[in-house]
C-alpha cells in the first residue's frame, strides 16, 4: 500500500509537470491517449500574408494528445513560422495574445502548438499593421479510416454524430442533473469540435450541445468553401437520474468453519450477496454491502462505507478509490452454538479500470479490505463487467478460537433504484 501511495503521487507530479511546460496552448493541459491516426498528409498550412515572405512548416514527432478545458480529446502540434530578417518588426497573435518571436542572423522565428482539430487562426502582425492570417485546414483525407473520435465519457450514452463521418471531429460528455432532490433528471452535455466546418455564424469550436432526452439536435454547417452538411447528433439519455442503485449477487464458494477443535472441511455451497451505492456528488458515494454463506455453519458479513475518488491516471480511465467505515460479522458454528456478534473496522481501497481491455462500459476493479489493528479479517474482490458484473471474492476472518474462510465466483444483477 505504502509504494502503491508513493507512485500515484509521482503519477500526479509528472501530470502538473507537463501543464506547465506546455504553456503555450494557454491553458492547462492533460496529456492524453491517441485514438485515432493522423497523417500529417491530410492537413496543409493555409497563409494569406503576401507582403512578407513567411515560411510555414509542421514540426517533425510534435504531435500530441491533450485534454482541452471543455474535456475534449484533440491533437496539437507543433507549427513553426519564420520571417526573413529584413522584416524585424513581425510579431504574432494567437488566442488573443501577442508572442514576438526569437531573431536569427536570417530568419525571425517562432514554434507554436496549434490544435489540429479546433485550428485558431494566427493573426500576423508588422508593426501595428495587420498583414494576414495562418490557419491549418484538412484536406481530403487519404490513408486514414477513422475520423471521429467519440471519448470514452459519452460510451454510456450511445452517442451518435452525422453528417461529418468524413471530418475530423471530437466530442466529449459530461452528464449532469437538475430538479428537485429525489426527482432529478439528467441532461447531457456533449462538446464537439471539427476541423473545416462552422455554424451558420462562423464562429470557432468548440460547440455545446445539451440533450434533455432522447430527442436529435440538428443544425446546418458550412465549411469554407460553401459546402454544405447537415448535422445530427443524439444519445440515450435516461428518464430520471436515481442516486441509489442496488443490485444482487449470487454464486458457489467454498466455506470452511473452525471453533476450537471442531472444524468443517471446505465444502461447496450458495452464497447471497446484496450490494448498494448512493451517489453524493460526481466522485464520493455511500456504499454497502452484505455477503451470506451457509453450510452448516452461518457467516454473514455487512459493510458500510464511505467512497471517494481521490485520483484518476491513464486520461481518467483509471481511478484510485479509498473505502472508509465499518462491518458487522455474525457467526454461528453450527445450530448448536449460540451466534457471535462483533463490529470490526477493516478499511479498504479499489482501483478502477473503467473500458476495460478495449470493451465499451465495461470495468474491472480490483479492491480490498484490511484489518487496521491486526491479521484478523480480509476481504479481496476482483469483477468485470457493466450492469451485470462477476466477481471473484475471498473472505477470511478470525477471532479467538473462531474461524471462517471463504472463495468464489458469483454474478451481479441490478436490483432496484430509487430517489
Amino acid at each position: 500500500m505504502k509504494y502503491l501511495i508513493l507512485l500515484l503521487i509521482w503519477n500526479m507530479t509528472i501530470y502538473a509537470d507537463d501543464s506547465e511546460l506546455f504553456s503555450l496552448n494557454f491553458g492547462p493541459v492533460k496529456i492524453g491517449e491517441s485514438k485515432i491516426p493522423i497523417d500529417l498528409n491530410n492537413f496543409a498550412i493555409q497563409s494569406t500574408v503576401t507582403s512578407i515572405n513567411l515560411i510555414t512548416e509542421f514540426v517533425p514527432d510534435s504531435i500530441q494528445w491533450i485534454r482541452t478545458s471543455e474535456g475534449l480529446l484533440t491533437p496539437r502540434l507543433m507549427l513553426m513560422i519564420k520571417a526573413p530578417v529584413n522584416h524585424p518588426n513581425v510579431y504574432f497573435k494567437y488566442l488573443g495574445r501577442s508572442i514576438v518571436p526569437q531573431q536569427s542572423t536570417e530568419y525571425s522565428y517562432l514554434e507554436i502548438y496549434t490544435l489540429l482539430f479546433s485550428p485558431r487562426k494566427i493573426e500576423v502582425y508588422e508593426n501595428a499593421e495587420l498583414k494576414g492570417y495562418i490557419t491549418i485546414i484538412a484536406n481530403k483525407k487519404t490513408n486514414s479510416t477513422k475520423f471521429n473520435l467519440i471519448d470514452h465519457s459519452c460510451y454510456p450514452y450511445n452517442l451518435t454524430i452525422k453528417g461529418l463521418e468524413e471530418e475530423y471531429l471530437s466530442a466529449s460528455c459530461r452528464m449532469e442533473t437538475f430538479g428537485e432532490w429525489g426527482k432529478e433528471k439528467p441532461r447531457l452535455e456533449v462538446y464537439w469540435t471539427t476541423t473545416n466546418f462552422r455554424l451558420p455564424n462562423l464562429v470557432d469550436p468548440p460547440y455545446m450541445t445539451v440533450l434533455l432526452n432522447n430527442d436529435p439536435a440538428k443544425m446546418e454547417m458550412k465549411d469554407g468553401s460553401g459546402a454544405k452538411t447537415l448535422v445530427e447528433i443524439s444519445g440515450t439519455i435516461p428518464e430520471r437520474f436515481y442516486r441509489l442503485k442496488t443490485a444482487l449477487g449470487f454464486g458457489p464458494y467454498t466455506f470452511k468453519s473452525k471453533f476450537k477443535r471442531e472444524e468443517t472441511n471446505a465444502k461447496l455451497t450458495g452464497s447471497f450477496m446484496i450490494y448498494s451505492n448512493f451517489t453524493l456528488t460526481k466522485g464520493s458515494s455511500l456504499r454497502a454491502f452484505d455477503a451470506f454463506v451457509y453450510r452448516k455453519s452461518l457467516f454473514n458479513n455487512f459493510g458500510l462505507y464511505f467512497a471517494y475518488e481521490i485520483a484518476e491516471a491513464l486520461d481518467n480511465r483509471v481511478s484510485i478509490v479509498p473505502l472508509l467505515g465499518l462491518q458487522t460479522l455474525t457467526y454461528r458454528y453450527d445450530s448448536d452454538f449460540k451466534k457471535f456478534n462483533k463490529f470490526i473496522f477493516p478499511q479498504g481501497l479499489e482501483i478502477v479500470y473503467k473500458h476495460a481491455f478495449g470493451l465499451q462500459n465495461y470495468s474491472f476493479v480490483y479492491g480490498m479490505f484490511i484489518s487496521t489493528n491486526d491479521n484478523s479479517y480480509k476481504n479481496i474482490w476482483v469483477r468485470m463487467g457493466k450492469r451485470v458484473f462477476w466477481e471473484l471474492n475471498y473472505i477470511n476472518w478470525q477471532a479467538e478460537e473462531q474461524r471462517a474462510q471463504m472463495f468464489g465466483l458469483s454474478i451481479g444483477i441490478p436490483f432496484a433504484s430509487f430517489f
